[in-house]
């Protein structure tokens, strides 16, 4: 066994408050000093177990970067995000509440959320009016006994207000792990935290970070391109895997319907069913991409109906789309490489129980620029179908399995 020295690393990976590595002589080498040598084995093999639980749960939500577990000192909670470190007074917060009441406020601006919330609930931000939302169900949650699961802890099923709250908090939190720095002062990020806090631009800004956040958790790093120099139509970003250096420029898009959320007129039921995306798609295809490969996005926007995805009304209108395009050759491709379609709705859910999302991943036989990799899409299968799936990093893995 390689011998560690005292001021190594500790094999535990346990982080200061900081975020920096625990030293081995602050950690375990004061606990295990003296113990015999197979004792030690058997220590750290237990540590990489634990380690070893940890990534494949969050593996199992298609997530391939770490988030660092929470420690207690001086009876505060303390959390890390990059190289942000967050003291909460509450020790008994949650990942869950510290995404919300924390990271989502923090990044957000605290000011903005308070003068959104003294607004009617007709004029407050979709934002605003969750966290108010939210604030409730905990409230009436913790009068319930029968979800108590210990002392401090209730566990109970999201509906649609919590869900598209804590999906939200997690898609900003995933990127504020990503930079070193508050989103609001990140290049690319800071645009699309205040287009976020605007009415009229809410529904793309949200939907892009919903796709930034998916390859941010995938391990790609995000780079956004800068209009003061660049002329032409352009992706959302481009994104680029940390272990293959793979570059993939990416088109968001989200359906608009009247009356949902912040779009103005009257909502319709049967036509927020239907799958009518073509234009969508026909507009992310001019976007030039040079030569790399290209990955759209467009979210449905579609009431969930309880069907399997494939008899959605939504999904057969655009198999029916795709039916009438002229079949492509090896001579003639798909301009695109992928494009997944998905449906995160759980803002028509409201009160009930939030639905699981949906998607639909088309990959062409003949793309421009194919992607010879498929765990790429592998992965993006794995992380579009656990959307929505917040994971518990504060709890005992034991508990989670």
């Amino acid at each position: 066994m390689k011998k560690i020295g005292r001021n190594d690393p500790c094999p535990c990976g346990a982080k200061r408050p900081d975020g920096k590595p625990m030293k081995y002589k602050n950690c375990h080498l004061g606990r295990l000093f003296g113990t015999p040598q197979d004792e030690l084995a058997k220590v750290f093999k237990e540590i990489q177990e634990v380690k070893s639980k940890q990534r494949d749960y969050l593996r199992s939500f298609g997530i391939f970067i770490d988030f660092v577990k929470p420690v207690l000192f001086q009876g505060k909670k303390v959390w890390a995000l990059g190289n942000r470190v967050y003291v909460v007074r509450w020790p008994n917060q949650t990942f869950h509440e510290f995404l919300v009441h924390t990271v989502l406020r923090h990044e957000l601006g605290e000011d903005w959320l308070q003068c959104e919330l003294k607004k009617s609930e007709e004029e407050m931000h979709f934002i605003a009016k969750c966290c108010k939302k939210f604030d409730e169900i905990n409230i009436r949650a913790r009068q319930d006994s029968s979800i108590k699961v210990s002392d401090n802890l209730w566990r109970t099923n999201a509906d649609g207000w919590s869900l598209s709250l804590l999906s939200l908090a997690f898609d900003i939190a995933s990127l504020a792990h990503s930079v070193p720095q508050s989103l609001g002062q990140v290049k690319g990020f800071e645009l699309l935290i205040e287009r976020l806090k605007g009415k009229d631009s809410y529904q793309g800004a949200r939907y892009e970070l919903t796709i930034a956040a998916i390859f941010t958790r995938m391990g790609f790093i995000l780079e956004y391109y800068d209009d003061s120099s660049v002329r032409y139509k352009h992706g959302e970003f481009i994104a680029i895997h940390n272990s293959s250096n793979l570059s993939i420029v990416v088109e968001t898009k989200s359906r608009h319907r009247l009356g949902v959320i912040h779009t103005p007129g009257i909502s319709n039921e049967k036509k927020n069913l239907l799958g009518d995306v073509k234009p969508l798609i026909n507009r992310a295809l001019k976007k030039q991409t040079g030569n790399l490969p290209f990955f759209i996005f467009i979210d449905i926007n579609s009431p969930a109906t309880g069907k399997e995805t494939m008899d959605e009304q939504w999904a057969k209108d655009i198999m029916k789309s795709f039916g009438k395009d002229a079949m492509p050759t090896s001579q003639n491709p798909d301009p695109f490489t992928c494009i997944c379609f998905t449906n995160y709705s759980y803002h028509y859910q409201t009160e009930q129980e939030a639905a699981n999302g949906q998607n639909i991943i088309t990959i062409p036989l003949y793309p421009k620029i194919p992607i010879k990799d498929p765990g790429i899409f592998q992965s993006i299968q794995l992380a579009l179908n656990n959307y929505g799936n917040v994971p518990l990093i504060d709890m005992p893995f034991a508990d989670l399995y």
